[in-house]
């Protein structure tokens, strides 16, 4: 199969924005906008809101003694909202009522790129906050993560079980939340049993989807009969197919290919003999395609029209299964080779993009890339030298690209107008001396953690939850 080439965007420099505030609503749960941070490359972490306080009144939810939520009744869960790192107070108020008036107070200390959950719980006359971070690691490939969290206060310890079947989670005491576990993808009714293995609610039809965390909370009280269990999915790690829409199997790869030796004739490119594109110019960039994940697979580069026996380049590369790949012909015609760097498709937060940057410049050296307000984007990057990805703001900004260690001869300077849930590799090519040095800009979309996927399941006779955002 042979690649569609589609033409980059070449600027002479490049940008990035300011926080987008966020006012986020769920039936039943609406956000208000959080403080603005001031460093537009500070990534945000996420938060949502469980109230599970049994028995308990409508009430507010107050961050450092602003109303983020109104009239908040028993079972909801919020959306995920955008929160810049910090210390914060959370508080939960009878509604109308002030902050004098909590009746929970959590300190939370939010850290960049981080999801927690905050869980109100217990009873009106116990009530008490928990706070619970999401584990946002890499997830093995075709599974999802799941855990069980007991916030029901008179239930002693639970597990969960799958109706017929041996326990997922055992004796998990009121509070506590169980160590996460691999779950396989599907459908299933499960059992929460308290004491003496006995049902003490039915939970039918919960369905687990791959590369999603998954937080199950036992909420409500055994004795009036409310007692069910909420289902909160966190997007996490999908695969390459499913994020950029490919399609494919999520073992396969999904790979991107740039040309970006400024001397260097047309050229196509073969993976295990087969040729995936051709015809190739400078700064021409393919879409994606998928490939077979494995450790040896074979690319091999020949100017364009030529056969594999006459390769310019012929290396092994190493695909893992689900992830998406930049490969880029890189360098002069003395020293072609073949590049390839892994792009972070992971859920931001809204109002957020990604954002890395490749030195394809031969002869420019080391560079720096700053925000004009003085920000680093990348300092001291060699050529064939990938950054790490930094959390960006939607917006426009404008950036310098400089020579290391000089920050007053600025090389590029232009804007680029960043979108929220978009990652960005910013491949610098060309060479000064010519005075045909550029960017190229490479873009993905990539998922928002601020959707409304807690899907609550009820069982027959509990207290009706709305979560669904419908």
């Amino acid at each position: 199969m042979t690649l569609p080439v589609r033409p980059p965007i070449v600027l002479t420099w490049l940008a990035v924005a300011a926080l987008m505030t966020a006012s986020l609503v769920l039936a039943g749960f609406g956000f208000g906008s959080v403080a603005a941070q001031e460093d537009a490359t500070t990534p945000r972490a996420t938060l949502r809101i469980v109230h599970g306080i049994s028995g308990g009144p409508e009430v507010d939810v107050l961050l450092n003694g602003e109303v983020l939520a109104e009239a908040v009744p028993f079972g909801t869960v919020s959306e995920f909202m955008p929160v810049a790192p910090g210390d914060y107070v959370i508080q939960v108020v009878p509604t109308g009522q002030p902050a004098e008036a909590a009746i929970v107070q959590a300190d939370l200390t939010v850290e960049g790129a981080r999801s927690y959950i905050v869980v109100a719980l217990g009873t009106p006359d116990a009530p008490e906050g928990r706070v619970y971070e999401v584990n946002l690691d890499e997830m093995t490939t075709g599974m999802a993560r799941g855990r069980f969290i007991n916030a029901a206060p008179d239930a002693g310890g639970l597990d969960l079980v799958v109706a017929g079947g041996e326990p997922l989670f055992g004796d998990v005491g009121y509070g506590d939340a169980s160590d996460y576990i691999d779950l396989p993808p599907g459908t299933s009714s499960l059992d929460l049993r308290g004491d003496d293995d006995q049902v003490v609610s039915p939970i039918a039809d919960v369905t687990i989807e791959e590369s999603l965390a998954y937080e199950m909370v036992a909420v409500g009280q055994v004795a009036d009969g409310s007692l069910t269990m909420l289902t909160l999915s966190t997007a996490v790690d999908p695969s390459c197919s499913a994020a950029l829409g490919l399609g494919g199997a999520i073992e396969d790869a999904c790979v991107r290919l740039t040309h970006v030796a400024p001397d260097s004739a047309d050229v196509d490119v073969h993976v295990n003999d087969v040729v995936v594109a051709e015809g190739l110019t400078f700064a021409t960039v393919t879409e994606f395609v998928m490939l077979p994940s494995g450790e040896a697979q074979i690319f091999s580069v020949t100017a364009a029209g030529s056969p594999i026996e006459e390769a310019l380049i012929t290396t092994d590369l190493g695909l893992d299964p689900g992830q998406a790949y930049e490969v880029l012909v890189t360098g002069d015609t003395e020293d072609l080779q073949l590049a390839i760097t892994g792009i972070d498709l992971r859920p931001v937060p809204a109002g957020q993009a990604r954002l890395g940057v490749i030195h394809a410049s031969p002869d420019a050296g080391p560079v720096n890339i700053r925000l004009s307000d003085g920000t680093a984007v990348v300092e001291g990057l060699d050529f064939r030298g990938v950054s790490e990805y930094k959390a960006i703001d939607e917006g426009t900004y404008e950036l310098q690209l400089s020579p290391a260690g000089d920050d007053q001869s600025v090389l590029l300077t232009s804007e680029l107008q960043v979108t929220a849930s978009i990652v960005y590799d910013i491949v610098v090519v060309g060479r000064p001396e010519s005075q045909t040095l550029a960017i190229v800009v490479l873009t993905a979309p990539v998922p928002v953690q601020a959707e409304a996927i807690a899907s609550p399941v009820a069982s027959p006779g509990a207290t009706p939850v709305d979560a669904s955002g419908g």
